[in-house]
């Protein structure tokens, strides 16, 4: 009968054995369950990479399956990052522009009011453009801003009653402005007075308050100049009425009659085959050019 294995040893060796027993096979199971472990992580990334069309070698977009997730990650924040800046720059000029593009932003500081003594006052600032007396006299005055917005803030009273503001140069900081009712013209300078003419006159200071009150005022003076305009263009009305940039306020606009006007034949040797518009108003055309001179 064989010796049983570890009679002949002491007790201090036998435990010693024991113990390197029990090490050698938790040691053993320890590394089989790691080696489990990266043999499962290694198939799932495999089948990650089958299915993005590659592998570590594969051609194509696919390869380096690996590498492409720690190259490619990182990637997609600056990409977005860099899309939101160029979408931004691009907005910030629209938006500027939009609020530019705002033609009637100035209305908002215009204000009309009638006085204690019947005087009613158009103003845009701190600036009396029109003040009109209880007789219908008008006084108007830029406060020394020559300029388009006061230009044109002046015209949304003045259009009101059928006046405008023209300035026939173009250059409204530089050249003159002149003042038309439509018959006369008269040269624009501040504290100018339009007299009134005849008892209807006396009622333009409540005509423009009521005007302007009027939420569509704005339509209005359109309407008025629109109805201005085509009682130039039919001679009811001398060319006064309208003076467009570049043409001399005091030299008269050739409007053609019934078969003349614009591409017209001779009209009296000179051009035109209708009478002029001096000559339809009464007297002869040099008077009535010297009547409608501004200056």
């Amino acid at each position: 009968m064989a010796e049983p294995e570890g009679l002949g040893l002491s007790l201090d060796s036998l435990i010693a054995r024991q113990q390197e027993k029990q090490q050698r096979q938790q040691g053993g199971g320890y590394g089989k369950q790691r080696r489990g472990r990266q043999d499962g992580q290694q198939q799932q990334e495999w089948r990650g990479q089958r299915q993005r069309g590659g592998g570590p070698r594969g051609s194509g977009g696919g390869g380096g399956g690996r590498q492409g997730e720690q190259w490619g990650r990182p990637q997609q924040p600056m990409q977005q990052q860099h899309y939101n800046l160029r979408q931004q720059q691009q907005q910030q000029p629209m938006q500027q522009q939009q609020q530019v593009e705002d033609p009637t932003a100035y209305r908002r500081h215009q204000s009309c009011w009638q006085e204690d003594d019947g005087s009613v006052i158009f103003r845009f600032r701190q600036t009396n453009l029109v003040t009109i007396d209880p007789a219908g006299n008008i006084t108007l005055d830029a406060g020394g801003y020559y300029n388009g917005v006061t230009l044109a803030s002046m015209n949304d009273a003045l259009n009101l009653i059928g006046i405008r503001v023209t300035c026939p140069g173009g250059d409204v900081r530089n050249d003159d402005w002149s003042v038309s009712d439509g018959r006369t013209l008269t040269r624009f300078e501040d504290g100018v007075v339009l007299p009134a003419k005849g008892p209807a006159a006396a009622g333009r200071g409540r005509q423009l308050l009521q005007a302007f009150n009027n939420p569509h005022h704005a339509q209005q003076a359109a309407a008025v100049a629109a109805s201005n305009a085509a009682a130039t263009a039919a001679g009811i009305l001398p060319f006064t009425g309208f003076v467009p940039p570049g043409i001399p306020a005091s030299r008269p606009l050739p409007v053609g009659g019934r078969g003349g006007g614009r591409g017209g034949g001779p009209r009296n040797g000179s051009g035109g085959g209708g009478p002029s518009v001096f000559s339809r108003l009464g007297g002869k055309a040099g008077q009535q050019q010297d009547r409608f001179a501004p200056y």
